[in-house]
């Protein structure tokens, strides 16, 4: 099977949101930014494929704390919407506080499970899985299916670090998600 290879140029995920802004004020730790822009630009890269994304409906199931939403958002511009799903109530406080102090309008986050989000039939344009393999697939791909129109797009990935964190990596981490 022929791998595809990203041709899109990865670059800081939004023009509207500086580095510091993401570093002092969305409290992300800097050393694990530079390991996150590379692999977390690729799902809202794929919108830049030859299908114009602006206006996009867009769902990330399994948000966590919105980065890909946040930066997803740049994308589908001001007519787009792009919708930030997970149950954990502490991401998504995180999520919409980075949508509040960026300036971002056209994201917003909902509580849900993975199997069950709360959208009718139909509604998605592109969806995007990133982290959440370790849920019953089955059960989110079946909902997924539903909640896609025709000829809509699913980008599924997993992260996976291939080296340890430093400890003011890990410090970053455990001030995100606490």
């Amino acid at each position: 099977m022929p791998r595809t290879v990203l041709k899109t140029p990865i670059r800081f995920p939004s023009d509207s949101v500086s580095h510091q802004v993401w570093v002092t004020q969305l409290n992300y730790c800097e050393g694990f930014l530079k390991r996150l822009w590379a692999v977390s630009p690729v799902f809202p890269a794929c919108l830049s494929t030859p299908r114009d994304p602006a206006g996009s409906i867009v769902l990330d199931l399994g948000c966590s704390a919105g980065t890909d939403p946040l930066i997803t958002a740049g994308k589908t511009g001001p007519t787009g919407r792009v919708h930030g799903v997970d149950f954990s109530l502490s991401m998504l406080s995180h999520a919409r506080a980075g949508a509040a102090t960026a300036g971002i309008e056209n994201a917003k986050f909902r509580e849900a499970e993975g199997q069950s989000i709360p959208f009718s039939d139909g509604t998605f344009d592109v969806v995007l899985v990133n982290g959440i393999f370790n849920l019953n697939r089955h059960d989110i791909f079946e909902e997924l299916a539903r909640g896609i129109r025709p000829g809509g797009v699913v980008y599924c990935g997993e992260i996976v670090l291939n080296e340890s964190m430093d400890d003011e990596e890990r410090a970053g981490l455990s001030n995100w998600f606490s």
